[in-house]
């Protein structure tokens, strides 16, 4: 007998999901990388997508704290810890 199998993945893995209008996310990227046109960013609290035109500016900032905020469908991106030493 056969049966339909569906791949594994660990519930440990957390799916990328898309900031809803008026969220912001506050954190620090680990990571930030290209996935079937999407830009993904990994934070401690979770993975987001964003426009693949975001990919470089949040590249640059990896390792460094940042507020994403989304409002009407665009992206305000702001580098807390360069404020922080203002």
């Amino acid at each position: 007998m056969n049966y339909a199998c569906i791949e594994y993945k660990s519930c440990l893995e957390p799916m990328p999901r898309s900031l809803a209008d008026l969220e912001e996310v506050r954190h620090t990227p680990r990571k930030v990388y290209e996935s079937d046109g999407r830009c993904i960013a990994e934070f401690p609290c979770g993975n987001f997508i964003f426009p693949s035109e975001l990919t470089e500016r949040l590249r640059g900032l990896i390792g460094r704290r940042c507020a994403i905020l989304r409002i009407d469908g665009r992206f305000l991106m702001r580098d807390l810890d360069a404020e922080d030493h203002a």
